[in-house]
Parts: structure tokens; sequence; C-alpha cells
């Protein structure tokens, strides 16, 4: 399942800053088991994105298999 507006980001996002430019904008995080995207998490937080939120691994996602 895809959700819109999504990209595939590795924890070195740096690559992708230029996407993710309004440090005011939501920004969902998640991968297979949850660490990873708490981690990535904890950079965004501290480059100064605002919003941003852990939506966990695959499983707690809606519509999970």
């Amino acid at each position: 399942m895809l959700y819109p507006l999504w990209y595939h980001v590795f924890l070195d996002f740096t690559l992708c800053k230029e996407k993710m430019e309004k440090k005011q904008s939501k920004i969902i995080v998640y991968c297979r088991s949850g660490a990873r995207s708490e981690r990535a998490k904890q950079i965004l937080s501290a480059s100064g994105y605002s919003f941003v939120i852990n939506a966990g691994g695959l499983s707690d996602m809606p519509n999970a298999r």
C-alpha cells in the first residue's frame, strides 16, 4: 500500500532535504519495526522539524496484513 506524498528516505536524509524544506510540515516516519523510525524522528526533530510523528512499525499501520 502506498501513501500519498511519501518518500523513501534513509536515515542519512541529506539528499532529500530539498523535498522537506518546510520545517513546519507534517512528517510521518515508519519502518519495519518502529526502531529506525524513532531514530529518524529524533534526527529530524534535532534538525528543526517541528511536527514529526513516529507511526511505528509496518504492522502498526492501518490496513496492515
